[in-house]
């Protein structure tokens, strides 16, 4: 979501210029070779053998250097290990991977209605648990760009919930975090990095830029798609130059929809087509209404989470995103106390997709800045 790191776009292949296409063409035939690939496992470094006995005093040195990197593990393991994916390309997703749970299917994004999926959509088979409603008016809060710090992720998963955490496609060691904050009842999106307005900020490896080909869109989205397993569906990370074009959303979205998935429109920016075109798809969708720490500090995330609570009031239903910022944490623990008798409950984001539907229907899903 947030747009910080600096770096120009990745060129197209063969040097040739980023090209724009529309999603017309040979897009079905190409889907369906492109979206069966699998995402094979990088091969483990072989070790060393021995050498041979080595010299007392070796052997003297060895065993004090062990000793020390036992000790230095036990204290410092785990930073140490994220600290090592970073480095070596598992935050960029070439260490643990999820195998795919689906074929995918065809894509056809010029078609209105959602792509066929036999059996039960995943957005509704790994939904979790929402708790009772019944008078009160549910609030889904979604925090985004999970997955690089694991301590973070800890924290959020010992919170109540249901919480709904998007996970950067890109991280390391991402699937046992999934498996972790799924266990502690909260739900679990993938956080598909778009190309953004401004040229310098830099989405991630594998994002989706306009000037793609539709072949290379697709290979991208199923490098995506298949990093973990058991979420619900995607939303946005930064986006803002992507989400405007019809064109390739309709490729975008096909794809999650051929999966079963749900999309959620960060709405990062106010001329964003994605959420309705999703609907017009026939795709379950769900919009954000308010970001939660545009200001990182305590006083303005109460502010927003206030506002949240406004516009939930009015609607029925409200949707915030933040992000994994010790200030946001800190002020949403304190707006959760109290929150049932404010009237207001936590539900996952599949419980505001049934909302949202009601709501189209009543014309008043419009775009919000």
């Amino acid at each position: 979501m947030a747009q910080k790191k600096s770096q120009k776009k990745p060129k197209a292949k063969s040097g040739a210029k980023p090209r724009k296409k529309t999603a017309k063409g040979s897009l079905k035939k190409t889907a369906r070779s492109s979206l069966k690939k699998t995402i094979r496992r990088s091969p483990g470094k072989k070790q060393k053998k021995s050498t041979g006995m080595r010299s007392v005093e070796l052997a003297f040195g060895g065993l004090i250097g062990l000793a020390f990197a036992t000790i230095i593990l036990i204290l410092y393991g785990e930073q140490i290990v994220t600290y090592y994916e970073q480095l070596t390309g598992d935050a960029a997703g070439v260490g643990e991977e999820a195998e795919p749970e689906t074929v995918v299917r065809d894509l056809q994004p010029d078609a209105v209605g959602m792509p066929e999926f036999a059996g039960e959509p995943n957005w509704e088979r790994y939904a979790a648990v929402s708790p009772e409603i019944g008078r009160l008016i549910p609030i889904a809060i979604v925090i985004d760009d999970l997955g690089l710090d694991r301590g973070i992720a800890r924290r959020l998963a010992a919170m109540d919930g249901p919480l709904t955490f998007s996970f950067l496609p890109y991280a390391g060691g991402l699937q046992s975090q999934v498996d972790m904050v799924k266990a502690r009842g909260h739900e679990v999106l993938l956080h598909l990095p778009m190309e953004p307005h401004s040229s310098d900020a830099d989405p991630g490896p594998h994002a989706l830029y306009l000037g793609l080909s539709d072949e290379e869109t697709l290979e991208r989205m199923v490098w995506n798609l298949a990093r973990i397993r058991g979420y619900v569906g995607v939303n946005n990370h930064m986006g803002s130059e992507y989400t405007e074009n019809a064109s390739y959303m309709g490729i975008v979205l096909s794809a999650i929809g051929a999966q079963g998935l749900m999309f959620l429109d960060s709405r990062t920016s106010a001329r964003s087509v994605a959420g309705l075109l999703a609907s017009r798809m026939g795709i379950a969708t769900a919009e954000r209404d308010v970001f939660l720490d545009n200001e990182r500090n305590r006083a303005a995330i109460l502010s927003a989470l206030a506002q949240t609570e406004r516009i939930a009031g009015d609607r029925g239903f409200a949707v915030a995103i933040g992000h994994p910022y010790p200030e946001t944490l800190a002020a949403l623990e304190s707006w959760m106390e109290g929150l049932e008798g404010r009237g207001f409950v936590l539900v996952p984001i599949t419980v505001i997709v049934r909302f949202t539907e009601s709501e189209r229907l009543d014309g008043v899903g419009q775009a919000r800045d």
